[in-house]
């Protein structure tokens, strides 16, 4: 089976099976698990909304998998597209990295993150949201650097974060700390079926928007 999921797909999403586990309906929250997909070879591509930024971001989901506690982990890069007259901007040259998992009936964690000065483990993992998210409920990790909290704060439409004319719905989902702590605190935007489709970090000025994004191989909502 090989699709290419890009903005002529909308996703008409309600529940389906994913990550394997307990399958277990929602009970009245929002499911979050087909927001953040890990299936097939899926790349995104970003743009900031400051035109002073250099470089686009294009992103990768590694074919490397990880293990927390028994489950998978997936790592995305981040990497710069220069495309300025700026010779400090190099191509390729890593932004960020995101660890995630995302199992059933648990829901969403960060697992670790690069921020371009080497990879750090979070032991325990960030929760991002409960498998059913309830709106402006937060979760809480506590982990020995700081403690973090995470809100599904709803959904709005795509059109402010995304930079071509889509008919999805964006979920928010605002993560703090006791300090600003990049690349994990401040505010996504995901999709079902597409991932994250905006970065809103709490120590910059500026958010980063999807410009396209593709899935090829397996895309089918199993991972």
């Amino acid at each position: 089976m090989s699709i290419r999921v890009s903005y002529a797909l909308l996703p008409l999403i309600t529940v389906a099976a994913a990550c394997g586990g307990n399958q277990l309906p929602p009970r009245g929250g929002t499911d979050t698990e087909l927001m953040f997909p890990f299936d097939g070879e899926r790349t995104w591509s970003y743009k900031a909304n400051d035109d002073s930024i250099p470089y686009a971001l294009d992103a990768t989901l590694l074919s490397e998998v990880g293990k927390y506690d028994g489950n998978n982990v997936y790592t995305i890069n981040y990497v710069k597209d220069c495309f300025q007259n700026d010779p400090s901007c190099e191509d390729g040259d890593l932004v960020f990295s995101l660890s995630m998992s995302n199992f059933a009936p648990h829901g969403v964690f960060i697992n670790g993150f690069d921020d371009g000065f080497g990879y750090v483990n979070l032991d325990p993992p960030v929760q991002v949201a409960p498998r059913e998210a309830l709106l402006n409920d937060p979760v809480e990790s506590d982990l020995p650097v700081q403690t973090f909290s995470s809100t599904y704060t709803g959904n709005t439409s795509c059109e402010t974060h995304v930079l071509q004319r889509v008919a999805w719905d964006c979920h928010g989902f605002e993560i703090s700390g006791d300090t600003p702590f990049y690349p994990v605190t401040g505010t996504m935007y995901a999709v079902a079926g597409q991932g994250i489709v905006a970065f809103n970090f709490d120590v910059d000025d500026f958010e980063w928007q999807l410009a396209d994004a593709n899935c090829d191989g397996d895309c089918d909502g199993v991972w």
